[in-house]
This record gives structure tokens, C-alpha cells and sequence, in this order.
């Protein structure tokens, strides 16, 4: 649990830059795949922080620390870090679709 928020924190933060250079969901995704674990050091202390802290703390370090974040994103360096492929988000998103099918299938008129 901690690592798929470590990701999607690292995502978040990343977003902007990936849009304005036109990347793709299924591009940023593979990225992040590829370079998994720089991500979850990218996103780990806002990851930690969501899962120790209340609301309202939360949001207010969040407030100061995701525009830091957002605008140190284009100056990464994660290429240099090369790791095994991490398939998080597929392990993710084929779970969701097989529920989905099934509620769908289950849904149908006989």
C-alpha cells in the first residue's frame, strides 16, 4: 500500500511536466514502471507523512511541500537509475478490469 502511494505521489508531482511535454497516461505510467524505484524515494515522505498524520495536517505540509515538488519535477534525474520493470500499475489496472467484466457480466439480462 505504501509503495502504490509512494508511486502515485511521485505521479502527482510529476504530472505537469509529463503534460507539457506531451507524455501520454500509458507513457507516464511505463516511466514510472521503469524507474519505480526512484519514484517511491521521490514520493515515499509525502507516501509516510499520508499514512502517520491526520486531515489537516496532511493537507497543510502538503500545501508547502507538493509545489516544491512540482517545481524541482523537470530537473530529475531518474534515467540514471536503471532498474528491473516494476509492473505495479498493470497488476493495478487488471485487477479493476476483471472486477469490472465480472460486475458487468453479472449485470446483463439473461
Amino acid at each position: 500500500m505504501l509503495l502504490l502511494s509512494s508511486l502515485l505521489h511521485a505521479y502527482d508531482s510529476f504530472e505537469m511536466h509529463w503534460g507539457g511535454l506531451g507524455l501520454g497516461v500509458a507513457s507516464r505510467f511505463r516511466l514510472i514502471e521503469a524507474h519505480w524505484l526512484y519514484f517511491v524515494g521521490y514520493g515515499g515522505v509525502l507516501a509516510a507523512l499520508s499514512a502517520q498524520l491526520r486531515f489537516w495536517d496532511l493537507f497543510t505540509i502538503r500545501a508547502v511541500l507538493y509545489p516544491i515538488y512540482i517545481a524541482n519535477a523537470p530537473h530529475a534525474n531518474f534515467r540514471a537509475l536503471s532498474t528491473r520493470r516494476l509492473p505495479v500499475f498493470q497488476a493495478c489496472f487488471g485487477t479493476i478490469n476483471a472486477v469490472l467484466q465480472l460486475a458487468e457480466m453479472r449485470m446483463r439480462p439473461a
